[in-house]
């Protein structure tokens, strides 16, 4: 099973993070990732929110499907309801086909993307 699409006409961020996987403060940087979990009925979604300063998941979605309103999305709402945002957020997921269709959510405001 591919679940990564790193081949698309979507404008891939610059990479801001730079593999510095350490924060001073909470909220300060979050990186995130989907795994796919095959069950009897199908197949299931976990995107997991991790905050860098503490390591701790603030966030996380599980779905039925791939698509990026139900994963990563949902990820990220439930982490800024765990952990609300105070200054600029540096939010890392991964280049799939699934990141580029996010930005434009009202929900990212003040943010910045990249790529690892």
């Amino acid at each position: 099973m591919q679940t990564t699409d790193s081949i698309h006409a979507y404008t891939v961020a610059e990479n801001h993070l730079a593999r510095d996987f350490q924060a001073v403060k909470p909220a300060e940087r979050w990186v995130s990732d989907l795994t796919c979990i095959k069950t009897e009925e199908g197949w299931l979604y976990l995107t997991i929110v991790l905050d860098l300063a503490d390591r701790k998941v603030v966030g996380w979605a599980l779905g039925e499907t791939m698509e990026a309103e139900a994963t990563t999305v949902a990820a990220f709402q439930m982490a800024i309801k765990n952990r609300p945002l105070f200054c600029s957020l540096l939010f890392n997921s991964d280049q799939g086909v699934l990141t580029p269709a996010v930005p434009s959510e009202s929900n990212w405001r003040g943010c910045r993307w990249c790529k690892v």
